[in-house]
């Protein structure tokens, strides 16, 4: 099986836990609104990459299936307060919560989601796994959120900021993006009972992966279309959002930030000049060697091979 089949497969195993699981109350809209983007479908990169790790490390993915489920309804949550934040109108190809319930609906229906994703490893791992595992896995999950919010937090209000430096880009997408990539390895991890040494090497893999990942995506945001990404494109620019791209263009990133009016046309012309695509797409380049040290303790196989054509192809 080539490597685009076994993710395709991964996928279609998610998608289907996912509808067994998926929230109902008929009575009750909240839960059509939350089920919203969990309908949509998605990449599921979290979710596929939680079971091919499994399979690298142990030759089996069942026992980690649920928390990799989790991890998605987790996600969505994030996304749909993320579009709000952002004023977006499409996610995964469909309109964004609150663009179909409103702001105040769509509040609601991720916080229902953040709640579900805990009730989901209680529910299903109490009796099945040591309780001090599922303690980790939960605080971890808990952990992961305060970062996530923190990082939002710092993405919201950089446009207030007098100058934004790269130290602190990194710091944002780190808690923002990438820290939801290393719990879910580490999670990985605990439910495959491996040593502390080896737990860091996944934790840290996932946050470089992450890191890379939310590179490339600002670079995508910028030059993809909104068929191709699913989402709206622009996006960073059109909400004054601070990227790599844009502090390494401007060198001063408060000369971006006191622009009162946003000319796109003028914004990528200076990116394009400064070839800062280029220079993150170096950085990208970093991170996937960080990514591949990490997993050097992996036995040689075919999931081995997999996830290191799914670093190599970040780019």
């Amino acid at each position: 099986m080539n490597i685009n089949d076994r993710i395709y497969n991964y996928s279609k195993i998610i998608n289907e836990e996912i509808k067994k699981i998926i929230l109902k109350n008929p009575k009750q809209e909240i839960y059509t609104a939350s089920n919203h983007l969990l309908n949509a479908g998605g990449k599921n990169i979290r979710s596929s990459l939680m079971l091919l790790m499994s399979d690298a490390l142990c030759g089996k993915f069942d026992h980690i299936l649920l928390s990799s489920i989790t991890i998605e309804v987790f996600h969505a949550f994030t996304l749909i307060h993320d579009d709000i934040i952002d004023h977006s109108k499409i996610r995964r190809s469909v309109s964004t919560v609150h663009e179909k319930w409103g702001l105040n609906n769509a509040i609601l229906a991720g916080d229902l989601l953040y709640l579900e994703s805990i009730k989901l490893l209680l529910e299903h791992y109490n009796e099945k796994i040591n309780s001090i595992i599922l303690i980790k896995i939960i605080n971890s999950l808990i952990i992961a959120g305060i970062d996530i919010c923190e990082g939002q937090w710092m993405d919201v209000n950089f446009k207030y900021y007098k100058k934004v430096t790269e130290g602190q880009y990194f710091d944002m997408i780190k808690k923002k993006t990438a820290i939801l990539f290393a719990t879910s390895m580490k999670i990985v991890g605990l439910l495959n009972n491996v040593n502390q040494e080896i737990l860091n090497k996944l934790y840290n893999f996932g946050l470089y992966f992450g890191i890379a990942f939310q590179l490339k995506d600002d670079i995508l945001d910028i030059t993809s279309n909104i068929q191709k990404i699913g989402k709206d494109n622009l996006s960073d620019i059109k909400e004054k959002k601070i990227t790599l791209m844009i502090i390494h263009a401007f060198k001063e990133s408060n000369i971006f930030l006191e622009k009162n009016d946003i000319d796109i046309v003028e914004i990528l012309d200076k990116i394009q000049e400064s070839k800062s695509i280029d220079y993150v797409k170096k950085i990208i380049s970093k991170y996937i060697q960080k990514c591949k040290v990490e997993l050097s303790f992996l036995k040689e196989s075919k999931y081995k091979d997999h996830i290191f054509y799914i670093i190599n192809n970040i780019l």
